[in-house]
């Protein structure tokens, strides 16, 4: 593969923002890993932290598949050109109900059928079309094109990002990200 690709995901530490419990509508929550629109959304949901003296991310961790972006993340995110879609979210303090930050959850839309199966080393259980464990992932990279932020089809639970859009997230000096290279995913 010429181009690296990387898995984009929160890092987690013991003072920064995680969320540790969320009242996300599953509808939601599904639409996001799959990578369909989701539309208004009725109120705003809101996921909770435990302590007030975390502190503040860019890409806040904690819930499986549902990026929490700050306003900072989303304006670059915007700027790599993908067909992306926000949610407000509150994220509360479960000490006193405060609400602490003004996060968006970040969708990015139409995942793609760039896993490559005859190349990838994975575990299928029946004839499910979402892989459940991925040992060695390999891109199909004529599949994904000019895509700089994606998520798989195959195994839609990972956040994919080009070499480009990881330059651009780090130039902006956004905190709370990491990055795998996806021929180092198992």
């Amino acid at each position: 593969m010429s181009t690296p690709y990387y898995i984009l995901d929160a890092k987690f530490s013991r003072d920064t923002l995680s969320v540790s419990e969320s009242e996300l509508p599953v509808k939601l929550t599904n639409a996001v890993v799959s990578g369909q629109a989701v539309g208004r959304v009725a109120g705003r949901p809101a996921v909770f932290f435990s302590n007030k003296l975390m502190r503040p991310v860019d890409l806040v961790g904690g819930l499986v598949h549902v990026p929490i972006v700050s306003p900072k993340m989303r304006a670059v995110v915007e700027g790599l050109g993908e067909s992306l879609e926000f949610t407000p979210v509150k994220v509360v303090c479960k000490k006193d109900d405060s609400i602490q930050y003004d996060y968006e959850i970040l969708n990015v839309l139409n995942n793609l059928d760039a896993f490559d199966r005859e190349k990838s080393v994975y575990r299928r259980v029946g004839d499910l079309r979402i892989l459940p464990s991925v040992d060695k992932l390999v891109l199909k990279e004529s599949e994904i094109g000019s895509r700089s932020l994606f998520r798989l089809s195959a195994f839609p639970g990972l956040l994919i990002c080009s070499g480009e859009a990881r330059s651009a997230l780090e130039a902006a000096g956004l905190t709370g990200l990491s990055f795998q290279l996806t021929t180092d995913f198992s």
